[in-house]
């Protein structure tokens, strides 16, 4: 995968298979861990959830100004998979991005 040049970036996303191709044993994350302890952003074991990160009481949760208390995104995935509301929604984002 090339990432181009300055004057003409390649910005495409990764794929799911690109993404399974690292070898994360040869992967460095030190530096962000770091970065994360500094800034009081890494989590203590056991603290963190797919819930509390995503769900009701995340930074994502706007129920206590009326909206509604969301799905965690694991829960969110599985919903839009099992309704079948994935087409839907790739027509909608994909709308949205040509406006």
């Amino acid at each position: 995968m090339s990432w181009g040049s300055p004057a003409v970036p390649n910005c495409q996303g990764v794929t799911t298979n690109q993404l399974q191709a690292v070898d994360w044993s040869k992967v460095d994350l030190t530096e962000w861990e770091n970065l994360l302890k500094t800034t009081g952003n890494w989590p203590a074991n056991g603290t963190k959830s797919m819930n509390s990160l995503t769900g009701a009481g995340s930074k994502f949760d706007f129920s206590s100004v009326g909206g509604a208390a969301p799905q965690n995104a694991q829960q969110k995935a599985a919903d839009r998979i099992q309704n079948g509301k994935t087409t839907t929604l790739r027509q909608s984002i994909r709308q949205g991005l040509w406006k």
